[in-house]
């Protein structure tokens, strides 16, 4: 095998490693910082989780027919501990325009964490 061979397959190689490096990163942006951003927008406009979130929670009352009340306070739990964690990732985020939006919307979580709190307790 020549020398020109061999450069050609390191070149490859390198190529194919920065490619799957790129995609990697992007898909780990996408997990990490993305689908928080995308998340904290979403309860913030609607006041409502998710629905990824509660996937597996409306598929199944979804084949059943009905909602289950234990299982809906049971997802009602998980959404808050969800909530709780973006409330901590809003507050201490970079990708704030201002601190004053950053205030805004820690009210408007907090205000929702509030209110689906109270569905626990009716």
């Amino acid at each position: 095998m020549g020398l020109g061979w061999i450069l050609l397959i390191t070149i490859a190689a390198l190529l194919l490693v920065i490619v799957a490096s790129c995609w990697y990163f992007s898909w780990l942006m996408q997990k990490l910082l993305y689908g928080k951003i995308e998340d904290l927008e979403y309860v913030r406009a609607y006041s409502m989780p998710p629905d990824r979130w509660q996937r597996r929670f409306l598929v199944r009352s979804r084949k059943r027919g009905s909602i289950d009340p234990a299982e809906q306070k049971k997802q009602t739990k998980k959404n808050l501990r969800k909530l709780e964690k973006l409330i901590r990732f809003a507050e201490t985020t970079k990708f704030m325009e201002s601190e004053q939006v950053r205030q805004e919307v820690l009210l408007v979580l907090k205000l929702v964490k509030r209110e689906w709190q109270d569905t626990l307790t009716d």
